[in-house]
């Protein structure tokens, strides 16, 4: 599930960077590429989430779930940083080398970064799914704690119980 909805942001993100102009009706150039990309992204959360804290022992399942949470909400203000200055670096670009005489207007150069910035994302976001191919599975009649099935698993560790001595 995580790599089709990962697939399918890649797919919404892809069309917003090809169709973004100002050039077309707002619902297919702007609202069903959006709702592509918001299915794809939704659907995904849960699966990754699901992958990174089964698994977990019980008395560790909150530190897992607030590092995984701090994860999600770093990466995600950073990537939305990142994807702002390639929007803004795009435009910027534009202009420049399309001065207003010559019929570049300031809409034009805007539609330009911010089609560079989804292009990109579209690229982050098909790279996150040939990622999520190479997770591990979960393999038939194993559970974790919480009763979900654990990707992986461990061979159990030896107990040491120290020397015994015979009397």
């Amino acid at each position: 599930m995580a790599i089709g909805g990962l697939t399918l942001a890649a797919i919404g993100f892809g069309t917003l960077a090809l169709t973004l102009g100002g050039h077309g009706p707002y619902a297919l150039t702007v609202g069903l590429p959006g709702v592509v990309f918001g299915l794809g992204i939704g659907s995904s959360f849960t699966p990754i989430t699901t992958c990174a804290t089964s698994g977990i022992p019980p008395s560790l399942a909150g530190v897992a779930a607030g590092i995984l949470n701090t994860t999600r909400q770093v990466s995600g203000a950073v990537g939305l940083a990142v994807l702002s200055t390639l929007a803004a670096t795009g435009a910027d670009s534009y202009a420049r080398s399309h001065p207003a005489a010559g019929g570049a207007t300031g809409a034009d150069a805007l539609a330009h970064g911010h089609a560079l910035a989804f292009a990109v994302a579209a690229c982050c976001a098909l790279a996150a799914a040939v990622v999520a191919t190479r997770l591990p599975r979960p393999r038939p009649g194993q559970h974790g704690p919480s009763g979900l099935t654990r990707p992986w698993t461990r061979r159990p560790r030896r107990r040491r119980t120290g020397l015994s001595r015979e009397h």
